[in-house]
């Protein structure tokens, strides 16, 4: 499950647009008051404006600063939630699959980050939900951090299975041309901590970005000591009000046939 949902970024995005709203709404009111200076030199006369008109533009002045007031309050709210370092995102996946992620992330070297993740399918009219949704901890803390080359080191642990992972991942990125981005990826993953059979894994992808159509394109190859080595391909499209929609190809070793996925989700 990806974790792609942010819902406190998305409510970021909302409180910044009722921002420009109350903002628009304030700058209507300082013009109507501009009118009101202007009336009193004489710039324009009198006669044009009715008792209701004047009534208007009289509370609009204490309406201007009182919104004023709020607005502020409103930016500088918005500037310390930017400093919170809560984590908490959630994926909906389908119709009945949903994620959950929620931990802190600390202000220091490396903006080490942990918490708690779960997962749950709900129940409909013919078939079951989740009984028991899974608790697992994760954690990860960033190695190297530069605008086209970062490594995270991540971890997870599952206290109910006993069952723990480690691994590491590097991307690196570079723009060859225009609205393209080329993003590699190369991840070891060490599976199945605490079961007396581990299983490495190590990953490669590529993937290519069109920033003018929202869209990618992903090759991927995994090798792995327990189990069979696969290649994907996939396709991601990014819709509108946060939705998106991808298809996948997956072929494994052993001559196991292909497997096709498509999934839509949405982002809030």
């Amino acid at each position: 499950m990806i974790f792609a949902a942010d819902a406190l970024r998305s409510r970021r995005t909302a409180g910044m647009r009722i921002l420009s709203f109350v903002n628009s709404i304030v700058t209507i009111i300082v013009r109507n008051e501009l009118v009101a200076v202007l009336v009193q030199r004489g710039t324009f006369p009198a006669a044009q404006t009715n008792g209701t008109t004047r009534m208007m533009i009289s509370k609009g002045a204490a309406c201007a600063a009182a919104i004023a007031e709020i607005v502020l309050g409103l930016q500088a709210g918005m500037a310390l939630a930017e400093d919170r370092p809560l984590v908490w995102n959630v994926t909906k996946s389908g119709g009945r699959d949903f994620a959950f992620r929620s931990g802190v992330a600390l202000d220091s070297s490396g903006r080490p980050s942990f918490g708690v993740e779960s997962n749950m399918t709900v129940a409909s009219a013919e078939l079951s939900g989740t009984s028991v949704a899974p608790v697992r901890l994760w954690g990860e803390v960033s190695l190297a951090s530069a605008e086209s080359n970062t490594s995270i080191l991540r971890g997870g642990f599952d206290a109910r299975i006993g069952k723990g992972s480690i691994g590491l991942d590097q991307t690196r990125s570079s723009v060859p041309m225009g609205s393209l981005d080329l993003t590699t990826t190369r991840s070891l993953k060490a599976d199945g901590l605490g079961e007396g059979v581990t299983n490495l894994v190590a990953l490669q992808s590529v993937t290519l970005s069109f920033a003018n159509l929202d869209a990618a394109v992903v090759a991927a190859a995994s090798v792995e000591t327990v189990g069979n080595n696969a290649v994907s391909l996939a396709l991601r499209k990014s819709l509108a009000s946060g939705a998106s929609v991808s298809a996948s190809v997956k072929g494994v070793s052993g001559g196991a046939e292909a497997t096709f996925r498509a999934r839509l989700a949405r982002k809030w």
